[in-house]
């Protein structure tokens, strides 16, 4: 949909790939600012705006998957809150124990 709404966004960006900064003006006319500023609103607008963003690079759970986890984890918290576990529990480590020389 993007590319459908904005095609001269993306066919400056097809002709100069490796340009570290693009000129409104020499992408959109004149008027490159304000389509700017249509561009910006619209993405605002989009429901992939309000997502955090990650690299490209990252590795997802489908959502299918996150839905199975998330339900196996109530199972097990309400399995484990039934046995009344893991209790809480101070124990005295010694200074040298924590801090001594390999």
């Amino acid at each position: 949909e993007y590319r459908q709404k904005f095609p001269q966004l993306f066919n400056a960006l097809a002709k100069l790939p490796s340009e570290k900064k693009y000129d409104a003006n020499k992408v959109f006319g004149p008027n490159g600012a304000e389509w700017l500023a249509v561009i910006r609103e619209w993405l605002n607008n989009v429901d992939s705006a309000k997502l955090p963003r990650t690299p490209i690079s990252t590795d997802t759970m489908s959502q299918e998957a996150v839905i199975a986890v998330e339900k196996a984890a109530d199972v097990r918290n309400l399995a484990v809150k039934k046995k009344g576990f893991p209790k809480e529990s101070l124990i005295k480590i010694p200074g040298s124990a924590l801090y001594r020389e390999n």
